[in-house]
């Protein structure tokens, strides 16, 4: 398979470090779309949690392979379109992640 080209939305940066100033581990995935269609731009983890992250700048859909990624993993997906919604998710998704620490 042709490797793609990767290209990294306006907003990647400040979304990667919305969610590390909320606790959250973040690792910078972008580079695997080339080998990967539709991989997220971030991973990010909180014990007991893992969240895949696609960046978005406002306006602008998920491609088809995109999409198609999100419905089959079975987990934690989200897209976030700048920084206030990278937040918003950020402490949603540390909350959820605390609250499921007491399970385990």
């Amino acid at each position: 398979m042709p490797r793609r080209i990767v290209r990294r939305d306006a907003t990647h940066g400040v979304i990667a470090e919305v969610w590390q100033r909320c606790g959250w581990q973040v690792l910078d995935t972008a580079w695997a779309g080339q080998y990967a269609p539709g991989w997220p731009d971030l991973i990010a983890t909180r014990w007991p949690l893992t969240v895949w992250i696609e960046c978005k700048v406002p306006g602008e859909l998920l491609r088809d392979d995109q999409s198609a990624f999100a419905t089959a993993l079975l987990a934690p997906y989200v897209i976030c379109y700048g920084a206030q919604d990278a937040q918003r998710q950020a402490e949603l998704w540390r909350d959820r992640a605390d609250a499921c620490r007491g399970l385990w």
